[in-house]
């Protein structure tokens, strides 16, 4: 009996036709806009004191957090005295603006190069010859020094030590007067070598000591007496050795 019952049931609800309810659509209210006044300039929006009409999540979330606007109720009006609306024509947005002065500035570009001009394909081949030429006078004056101070350097060291030995006898003596006074110099006794050899030596490579103390060396000299003249030659570790009296 049970299952004669149960059967029965189940084909009731197989044999039922099926009924799809279908779902209304839920319309969103557009939130009204509401009346703000500003108290700061908004390009898009207004100017300070003009009183606009903006969506209440517009003015939550951008013009009150920064003060920029103000709610008006019928408990609170403006806070500041109100622009008419007259005024909006003095409103420009920040594009144009900034489009106008790109265009002020391409108008001047456009006449500094007309003013100024292009330089023509001769023009520019007559300055590159004239740098290029200059470079090479620039060069070549550069290497001419170059060989003069290297021709001066070789004139100075062009001497050996059996030359020195044969043209500077082992004792000079030196007589003041009224020309030659104390102190003594290296200048005058590199004018005496020359005087005597024939070469200009460089005041580094003459030494000039006393016979008692070799390794104290004297920049001039400015008593009478004795002194040792240790000459450098280039190439010879001794070099030249000779007395210099002062008498």
């Amino acid at each position: 009996m049970l299952l004669n019952v149960l059967g029965k049931e189940v084909n009731s609800l197989i044999s039922r036709p099926l009924i799809r309810h279908g779902s209304k659509k839920v319309k969103h209210k557009v939130p009204e806009k509401i009346p703000v006044q500003l108290l700061k300039d908004h390009p898009t929006v207004g100017l300070q004191g003009e009183i606009v009409r903006v969506r209440p999540a517009f003015m939550r979330n951008y013009l009150h957090r920064g003060n920029g606007a103000c709610y008006l109720t019928k408990e609170q009006g403006p806070r500041i005295p109100v622009v008419e609306k007259s005024r909006q024509k003095e409103r420009k947005p920040v594009v144009e603006a900034k489009n106008e002065t790109k265009i002020v500035e391409q108008v001047q570009n456009q006449q500094d190069e007309s003013n100024t001009g292009a330089m023509s394909l001769d023009e520019l081949s007559n300055l590159f010859n004239t740098m290029k030429s200059s470079r090479k006078t620039k060069q070549g004056a550069e290497t001419n020094e170059l060989q003069q101070a290297f021709e001066a350097s070789t004139q100075e060291i062009a001497y050996t030590a059996t030359e020195l030995q044969q043209a500077i006898p082992r004792v000079h003596t030196v007589l003041l007067n009224e020309t030659v006074k104390l102190p003594i110099d290296k200048s005058y006794v590199a004018s005496l070598i020359y005087d005597m050899a024939g070469v200009q030596i460089p005041h580094a490579s003459i030494k000039i000591s006393t016979p008692d103390n070799s390794r104290a060396l004297l920049n001039e000299i400015t008593a009478v007496g004795d002194y040792t003249l240790t000459l450098e030659v280039p190439g010879d570790r001794n070099g030249v050795q000779r007395t210099l009296r002062i008498q």
